[in-house]
């Protein structure tokens, strides 16, 4: 019995690990959003470009805000059924968001290419082919962890850190409004400033396996070395000659 009790806290521990990250998440998305989309009719917002919010409220930015609002919700849901106890449950949502995933897949790549189209691009970026690198690159990698979460699904250590860093990378878009709020600078502005801040996540999760299993976990080793190279991957191809060919047969 004396060996169990360090076992269960250690669970329970690492259990509210996953709530708190799941719940910081939705604080970071409530607040890049809050003045051009959540709260609009009250803080009346302008975008990055210095756009009125709800001028660049058109039919797909909706459908794109409630799905992937309803994706961080269902996150926050399955870390808090495990948390409790409530695996059953946990399980019985596991197809729905299965088949939850892939819409968010196609419906961000269906945003980031209209918002190119109308050459959307956030201050810095004046070539929307190569910007559309960005997006896509994290839309794939929220595709290939989630994807690869599923697979491993019955490996709950494995799982649970797929499905966090899967869920980490489509927090660029927020972060990079909330660093265009900050007065004075403290960061750079826009998507430089973001990839600061999202490595914030990723740091909490090596310092939790560190504090609680004494090394890091194979899967955020290769997870958060997988995220880091992906910027200086996306920059470089979003500049090549067969990637603004492939991206501008989209954008036509």
């Amino acid at each position: 019995m004396a060996t169990l009790a360090p076992r269960r806290s250690r669970v329970r521990s690492e259990r509210g690990f996953f709530v708190a990250m799941a719940a910081a998440m939705l604080f970071t998305v409530l607040v890049g959003f809050a003045p051009t989309y959540y709260l609009l009719p009250w803080l009346q917002g302008v975008t990055v470009r210095g756009v009125a919010g709800a001028a660049a409220l058109t039919p797909i930015v909706h459908v794109h805000a409630i799905i992937f609002s309803a994706w961080i919700l269902l996150f926050i849901a399955q870390t808090s059924l495990v948390a409790i106890g409530r695996t059953d449950l946990h399980r019985w949502l596991g197809p729905a968001a299965l088949a939850f995933a892939p819409l968010v897949v196609a419906v961000g790549l269906w945003t980031a290419i209209d918002s190119g189209r109308a050459r959307n691009t956030p201050p810095g970026w004046a070539n929307a082919e190569a910007f559309l690198a960005l997006p896509f690159t994290s839309i794939g990698l929220f595709g290939g962890f989630v994807a690869a979460g599923f697979v491993w699904r019955r490996r709950s250590d494995v799982h649970k850190r797929l499905m966090l860093l899967g869920t980490i990378a489509m927090m660029v878009p927020a972060l990079a409004r909330i660093v265009r709020n900050f007065d004075p600078p403290l960061l750079p502005p826009g998507v430089a400033g973001a990839l600061v801040l999202v490595n914030l996540f990723l740091a909490a999760l090596v310092a939790f396996d560190l504090s609680r299993r004494g090394r890091i976990h194979p899967v955020t080793f290769w997870g958060v070395a997988i995220h880091l190279l992906s910027w200086p991957f996306r920059l470089h191809v979003g500049e090549t000659g067969a990637w603004q060919a492939f991206a501008g047969s989209l954008l036509s």
